[in-house]
């Protein structure tokens, strides 16, 4: 291929497709390249949940509030299906109760509101469980089918938008206004390198420098229960792993409570998150665990406690557990992402949290407007 392209993107996960959208729209020439044939890392091992509730104040709530607005544009001209809309955070105890009747006041909590017992059973056709007295639902969030989403997505960008994609092509080295990849030399003003973990064997100093890890997550999918729920359910255990609850006042009670009562849920830092298929199946995950690599190995004590939180949140639910799997994003001691020019017009992007799918969209405009 001896095409000159204005942007060559390293990655065809979620970040990468961001980057693509983002250059095809202002008229550019994009390539994306990927050492594989499909998108098989952290981008479709995940929720496919689109969160703007529990952001972090800033930059990270106003890239996730611009995320869902493309999303709900991109998946409404690429025919990708909208499972589920808003979101819920239960609470069990008054700790979460107080921390979520706080972030319903604030700033953030704009649109959101809190259900109590009767309406949230309602809404959900009596399957929570009686201990649970209300519960914060959001309007903002989306959920799509990730191991569907990605891949229509690269379609319609392809016959809508002209981007090219080549596969199967492994990037070597590179340098200004080049890429040499095992498939040859390729050439664009502007290079992205969206590349999740592999960033670490093209740039091994960006990687150590930036102090980068890999968090592995163990994930369940369940078969069909035969109810449906309208929303992704959050538990109690994830408010202290959203920046947005973690950051205020309350949230230091809540801490306490779950250390007393859930230490070792802490320790595999899981939190629990449900969300549905159109096929009815349920996805829960996930935990936590941190390293220099992502190891294959699954702990059978973390899907057990996975498993025991969603039957205590949905005691009545028949199901059982239909696939396993270990996901895993690229995360940081700090921030939630960046964007490092290594090179004239060659730039190193990651996002270091679990929400490459709520806050991609938003950093890709952010990284076009500044590098070109």
């Amino acid at each position: 291929m001896n095409k000159h392209f204005d942007v060559i993107v390293a990655g065809m996960g979620i970040v990468g497709m961001a980057h693509a959208y983002t250059a095809a729209r202002k008229g550019m020439r994009v390539l994306v390249v990927d050492t594989e044939h499909q998108a098989s890392g952290a981008s479709v091992r995940n929720f496919g949940f689109i969160t703007l509730t529990g952001q972090e104040e800033g930059k990270p709530w106003q890239y996730a509030r611009r995320s869902v607005d493309i999303w709900r544009s991109v998946a409404r001209q690429a025919s990708i299906q909208i499972d589920q809309t808003g979101a819920c955070f239960v609470a069990k105890c008054k700790e979460s109760s107080d921390l979520l009747e706080a972030y319903a006041r604030s700033k953030s909590g704009e649109a959101c509101r809190i259900l109590g017992k009767n309406e949230l059973q309602d809404m959900c056709g009596g399957n929570f469980s009686e201990e649970i007295e209300k519960a914060l639902f959001s309007p903002h969030e989306l959920r799509v089918n990730p191991r569907e989403a990605i891949p229509k997505m690269r379609q319609w960008l392809t016959n809508h938008l002209g981007v090219e994609f080549q596969t199967n092509t492994h990037v070597n080295r590179l340098g200004k206004g080049w890429v040499e990849t095992t498939q040859g030399t390729l050439h664009a003003e502007r290079i992205y390198l969206c590349m999740g973990d592999r960033l670490r064997e093209l740039c091994p100093e960006v990687w150590q420098r930036r102090k980068l890890q890999i968090c592995s997550l163990q994930m369940l999918k369940l078969s069909p229960p035969g109810i449906r729920l309208p929303f992704p359910v959050l538990s109690d255990l994830s408010l202290i792993r959203y920046p947005g609850f973690a950051g205020m006042q309350e949230s230091r009670a809540l801490s306490d409570a779950l250390e007393r009562n859930f230490a070792v849920h802490l320790k595999h830092g899981i939190h629990l998150i449900i969300v549905q298929d159109q096929d009815g199946s349920l996805i829960i995950g996930d935990s936590h665990a941190y390293g220099d690599q992502a190891l294959p190995f699954q702990n059978e004590q973390v899907d057990k406690l996975l498993l025991s939180t969603f039957r205590e949140l949905l005691p009545g639910v028949e199901t059982e557990v239909c696939e396993r799997w270990m996901g895993s994003y690229v995360c940081a001691e700090d921030g939630i992402a960046f964007s490092e020019e290594i090179n004239e017009g060659v730039y190193a992007i990651e996002i270091t949290t679990g929400a490459g799918m709520s806050l991609a969209f938003g950093l890709a405009e952010e990284v076009l407007n500044h590098s070109i």
